[in-house]
């Protein structure tokens, strides 16, 4: 399984064609799981209004719905980069 690919929150490629597949809320998060026709990527997006931070994440299509039904355990440990400019990272790590 390749790993997924983590981006700036609000960084569009070239292609600006992001279509939104499903979407919720709830205990302060936002997550959006976006498809791009022309480039046939998956993009899940999720903001955390608690922490005020916020990151998207490239996911291969077939674990698309398990990176939207549980982001934080699909992204793991990994560090990303917030889209808020001076500010620290935000670390997740794996609920157990």
């Amino acid at each position: 399984m390749p790993e997924p690919q983590l981006t700036p929150a609000g960084a569009d490629p070239a292609h600006d064609d992001w279509r939104e597949l499903a979407s919720r809320a709830g205990d302060g998060l936002e997550i959006a799981l976006l498809w791009s026709k022309s480039t046939k990527r998956v993009r899940l997006t999720v903001l955390d209004q608690r922490l005020d931070e916020s990151f998207d994440v490239e996911v291969d299509g077939a674990d698309a719905l398990t990176a939207f039904q549980h982001p934080c355990a699909y992204v793991g440990s990994r560090i990303v980069t917030n889209n808020y400019a001076g500010r620290h990272p935000l670390t997740l790590r794996q609920q157990v």
